[in-house]
């Protein structure tokens, strides 16, 4: 007490400005972490993800250019009249197709990082293209290749045409934005052969 006056909080104007302005302060802190924080941090893990997203939109648009392009270089040729196919022995069957894929893949710059056996040979009755059955000896392989988006089409399509018995099951398409325009595969193939 100075001179009879008292100091508080509820008469001292500035006493009052400097506790409201410590409140406000206290308030805008405690709204930042607890609203705005958060927020920022999920709008940049949005910002992130859509990044990724448009580069995985670029690399198909680019894709489906190139399928455009290598459609018009070969009409027809995916939708092309079933062909006669000659199974061979199965004891040779998967050599015969190694040595028949090595210049396809050379003539299409495909890389083959590995090639894995899908289980063990397995016999089956299918039909003939007469309608007769015939018993057939199925091996799938899995390959994992690199090439570009353009490369691996046309291997494909090749080992398709293929004049020994061989189908193509699945074709997955890796991404990695690092080595593009070179796209990762794995590629089923079924090969049959006679018993």
């Amino acid at each position: 007490m100075m001179g009879g006056t008292r100091w508080s909080l509820g008469r001292n104007p500035i006493a009052r400005l400097g506790l409201l302005a410590a409140v406000l302060a206290l308030s805008i802190g405690a709204a930042r972490a607890v609203y705005i924080g958060p927020r920022e941090r999920e709008a940049g893990a949005l910002e992130a993800r859509a990044a990724g997203l448009s580069a995985k939109l670029e690399d198909l648009q680019r894709g489906i250019g190139d399928l455009a392009a290598w459609s018009s270089a070969h009409p027809g040729a995916i939708a092309g009249a079933p062909r006669s196919r000659l199974a061979p022995p199965a004891r040779v069957l998967v050599s015969e197709f190694l040595t028949a894929l090595e210049p396809v893949a050379a003539r299409h710059g495909i890389v083959t990082e590995s090639i894995e056996p899908i289980g063990h040979a397995a016999e089956e009755v299918v039909p003939d293209a007469t309608g007769a059955p015939v018993r057939l000896v199925r091996q799938s392989l899995r390959f994992r290749v690199r090439g570009t988006y353009r490369d691996i089409a046309e291997y494909v399509s090749d080992v398709d045409a293929m004049g020994a018995l061989v189908v193509t099951r699945s074709v997955a398409l890796g991404f990695n934005g690092g080595s593009y325009p070179a796209l990762g595969a794995e590629v089923r193939f079924d090969l049959y052969g006679t018993p």
